[in-house]
């Protein structure tokens, strides 16, 4: 895409799954139960082992979030779900409990603008929906 410039965040990466990087859901219900049901219990919460939470992921995003906040320019920003969730939580004054059950499509581009009460939205479906892993 053209544009003005590119930039590559390295806070805008996946939430850290730790031990459990690259496996899906039913593969992680499987080998790790107990760590599955208290991600199911307080998926805001949930750490996973050796690797991060939704918190860790909201306190690597807050320069990012500045930077977001100075520019006048539009922004495109491709990232994982967890990162788009807490990006989108913060541009809608929501709250960041309500975090990981925001509905964000995969394949799909959400484009808000700033409005008084937070921001108007409009969604872009770009492709089918791929199998689902942990985040």
């Amino acid at each position: 895409l053209p544009c003005a410039q590119r930039v590559r965040w390295r806070a805008l990466r996946d939430i850290d799954c730790g031990v459990c990087d690259g496996l899906t859901m039913d593969q992680f219900a499987e080998q790790y139960p107990e760590d599955f049901a208290a991600r199911t219990h307080d998926k805001l919460g949930y750490r996973y082992n050796r690797g991060e939470n939704y918190a860790d992921v909201i306190s690597r995003l807050e320069p990012v979030l500045i930077e977001m906040e100075r520019t006048t320019l539009p922004l495109l920003i491709v990232a994982h779900l967890p990162v788009l969730r807490a990006i989108y939580a913060y541009l809608n004054n929501g709250s960041f409990a309500d975090l990981p059950h925001i509905d964000i499509p995969p394949h799909s581009v959400v484009r808000l603008r700033p409005d008084a009460g937070g921001s108007n939205e409009k969604r872009y479906t770009l492709g089918p929906v791929p199998t689902r892993r942990l985040n």
